[in-house]
């Protein structure tokens, strides 16, 4: 559960920086009217749309935690590409955006359901509202970090349209600071929940049962299945006083004998009735013993 909320923590950093950082650098340094500046996102929103088809597929390709934790690294990735290489031209913002927009549409299927199944059926409730409380307060956090440090760096009004040459270098310097600081959270964070889903993982597997562990000390490797069953069985327990063992082994030898003894006709007649009796004597006898080693 805690990995899933640490990967969707991730995607609302990125998500919430890179929105916001995308959206000024369009309108306010390149000069991008509204209109151009809302095609320029375009690539992620096709590939929100477009995607959505192929999530089951990358989830049976390649397992469900491991889909997690590689969309998770697809969003951090897509975050450093606009930062370093985001000032080279809008083809390098479009290839964040596509990676962006991949990493969070896998990742909001997978992060959300791996919360889910970490919690009872009755807590499905709870599990969304965490879900996107992670969500929301991540991008609080990443609109703040951005916020602060575009107002650290930049001088003058930021609204303002026709920026000068040196507010065009301060603003493309807070998009590197501010990127990167995401950048570094967001990978922070999907880390930690790599290491949380390892180890909760490992833990599991360390206290399931093997055969070794489920198998008596005394009974080698190589016994029979029966051997093994006898020495497992709850005959083969440590007795609670010597009076309960006398009785486990009188009751199954005097089994064994009346299974075999009519089989071999002891009574010396082939007639079913003298060897129906026989079988009920044997029996009365097993009873009679139980009783005498009970009583001492």
């Amino acid at each position: 559960m805690s990995s899933g909320l640490a990967y969707k923590a991730a995607s609302g950093l990125a998500v919430a920086g890179l929105g916001y950082l995308v959206t000024l650098q369009l309108q306010l340094d390149w000069g991008w009217t509204p209109a151009h500046a809302a095609i320029g996102m375009l690539p992620q929103i096709v590939v929100l749309v477009a995607a959505g088809p192929f999530v089951s597929r990358i989830v049976e390709r390649v397992g469900f935690d491991r889909a997690a934790w590689l969309s998770a690294v697809t969003v951090v990735l897509g975050l450093a590409v606009y930062s370093l290489l985001s000032r080279f031209g809008y083809v390098w913002v479009a290839v964040a955006l596509v990676l962006v927009a991949a990493g969070i549409r896998v990742n909001g299927v997978v992060a959300g359901t791996n919360v889910l199944r970490g919690l009872p059926e009755n807590q499905t409730s709870i599990g969304a509202a965490l879900v996107d409380t992670a969500s929301e307060v991540a991008t609080a956090i990443g609109i703040a970090v951005t916020g602060t440090v575009l107002a650290a760096l930049f001088t003058g009004d930021i609204a303002t349209r026709g920026w000068s040459t040196q507010q065009s270098a301060q603003f493309q310097e807070a998009v590197t600071i501010a990127g990167l600081a995401l950048t570094i959270l967001a990978a922070a964070l999907v880390g930690w929940g790599t290491s949380v889903r390892g180890t909760s993982r490992t833990n599991r597997q360390r206290h399931l049962p093997t055969k070794r562990s489920l198998r008596r000390p005394d009974t080698p490797a190589g016994a029979p299945v029966a051997a093994r069953l006898r020495t497992s069985g709850p005959s083969a327990r440590a007795p609670s006083n010597c009076c309960s063992t006398r009785l486990a082994v009188r009751v199954r030898s005097s089994w064994r004998s009346a299974l075999t003894e009519p089989l071999s006709r002891p009574h010396g007649t082939d007639r079913p009735s003298e060897l129906v009796q026989g079988l009920v004597d044997q029996r009365g006898e097993v009873r009679s013993s139980a009783k005498s080693i009970q009583r001492s």
